[in-house]
């Protein structure tokens, strides 16, 4: 758990927000700081002959919702999500070389990093309420080969 605010006095508040386009109040959820966010990895290897082993690893990273605007805009709140990454290798059991098989955001997970009023189309304020953000990674997949000498 990260408890995470703003310390700001009431003058130190109204000063934030006449100078930028602060939606914040004292005591608010500082940008970027979930609630609540956990990781689990677990790995599990097993001889597939007297020669050769396979290792499967699986890690999840959960994250509560969370503002993703600096100006604590409620449009730029990201909902709580998980992510989930796996690993399958193969290989000899003296480690020689292996062939692994991997996925990032096995789910295809949707997520902001960031998001941020829409540039040209919102000056000087976010008037049109169009906003845009960085998305987070899609699925991705792969194979990678490694080799000892």
């Amino acid at each position: 758990m990260a408890d995470t605010r703003y310390d700001l006095t009431a003058s130190q508040l109204a000063s934030l927000q006449a100078k930028t386009a602060f939606l914040g109040s004292r005591g608010s959820r500082l940008s970027l700081a979930p609630l609540y966010s956990a990781s689990f990895s677990g790995t599990y290897s097993h001889a597939i002959s007297e020669a050769y082993k396979a290792r499967l690893n699986v890690g999840v990273k959960y994250s509560s919702a969370y503002n993703t605007g600096s100006d604590l805009d409620l449009d730029k709140v990201q909902k709580s999500y998980s992510l989930v990454n796996a690993r399958l290798a193969i290989g000899p059991k003296s480690d020689r070389w292996s062939v692994e098989f991997w996925a990032e955001n096995v789910f295809n997970t949707n997520y902001q990093q960031v998001a941020f009023d829409s540039g040209f189309q919102n000056a000087p304020t976010n008037a049109t309420g169009v906003l845009d953000a960085f998305l987070g990674a899609p699925s991705t997949f792969g194979v990678t080969v490694r080799a000892k000498y």
